[in-house]
């Protein structure tokens, strides 16, 4: 193909412009074009965003039981879970180790057991917005029932009466006693008045 250029161009200028409309470097104008036209720039605002969402963490959590020891049936336990610091959203969950797994079996910061049923391994999990999860240590709770069968209660009873049985005794002796006293006074007094005691019996 012959490029037909105007004939007022120099020779060198003619060269120049031939060497431009070459297929070389239209190729290499192409390319560039392409290659900036794929360059994409993320909006500064969407980055600092996604930043400072990252760097919000979840700290660990502590579990605090009160009170923290066993107790009887009808009495309670009321657990808390916490955090040191903790994203704006986060939902918490309660958690009872069961089939040698863990089971779900409360929401919210807060859990009260009362009953012995509920007696088992705990622990309080939460969860952020962006799929961020944190478990408590494990706590034990036991909660013990108390039924008295009927050999305890005859043996409760056997027991009250022994005890009674006692302070009678001890009041008996007490009252013979004060009695003996008693006696031994008004004999001392009358002798001391010149009445003659009670006679003596012969031998």
């Amino acid at each position: 193909m012959q490029n037909f250029l105007p004939s007022s161009h120099s020779p060198a200028e003619q060269c120049k412009i031939g060497s431009l409309a070459s297929p070389d470097f239209i190729g290499l104008i192409l390319a560039a074009v392409k290659s900036h036209s794929t360059t994409i720039y993320w909006p500064t605002s969407s980055l600092t965003t996604t930043t400072e969402a990252a760097e919000e963490k979840l700290s660990p959590l502590q579990l605090v039981a009160t009170p923290d020891y066993p107790i009887a049936a009808g009495q309670r336990v009321d657990m808390h879970c916490s955090a040191f610091t903790t994203p704006a959203s986060v939902s918490w969950s309660w958690e009872l180790w069961e089939n040698q797994t863990w089971q779900h079996v409360g929401i919210g910061r807060d859990l009260t057991l009362t009953e012995p049923e509920q007696s088992g391994l705990y622990r309080c999990r939460a969860e952020t917005l962006l799929y961020q999860t944190s478990e408590s240590p494990s706590h034990q709770v036991y909660i013990i029932s108390i039924h008295t069968t009927v050999g305890e209660n005859l043996g409760i009873a056997a027991f009250v009466l022994s005890l009674l049985a006692l302070i009678i005794n001890f009041a008996i002796v007490f009252w013979l006693g004060w009695q003996k006293c008693s006696n031994t006074l008004t004999t001392s007094n009358t002798a001391a008045k010149g009445f003659p005691g009670p006679e003596k019996a012969p031998k």
